[in-house]
């Protein structure tokens, strides 16, 4: 992916290495903080949040990423926290 290529010439060429994480969450859970989310905060409609669709579309879209790491965030923890 072009991210991956960005991410190999900033190694190359400035000698930073980047590490990528992926905290997963499964779809069911993500609509669930997402829906809790637009409660509090409708104004995100204006990003599509509120369409089951695109989350779907960018859970994907990460999904497919070859991550460094994946870490599970499947508990629901402290909302400061996340």
């Amino acid at each position: 992916s072009w991210i991956q290529q960005m991410i190999h010439n900033l190694h190359v060429q400035a000698n930073i290495t980047v590490i990528t994480i992926y905290l997963h969450v499964p779809q069911d859970k993500l609509w669930q903080r997402i829906s809790q989310r637009l409660a509090n905060e409708p104004h995100r409609k204006q990003f599509n949040e509120h369409k089951k669709e695109w989350m779907q579309y960018i859970y994907n879209l990460y999904h497919d990423f070859e991550w460094d790491y994946v870490i599970s965030n499947e508990v629901d923890h402290d909302p400061s926290l996340i």
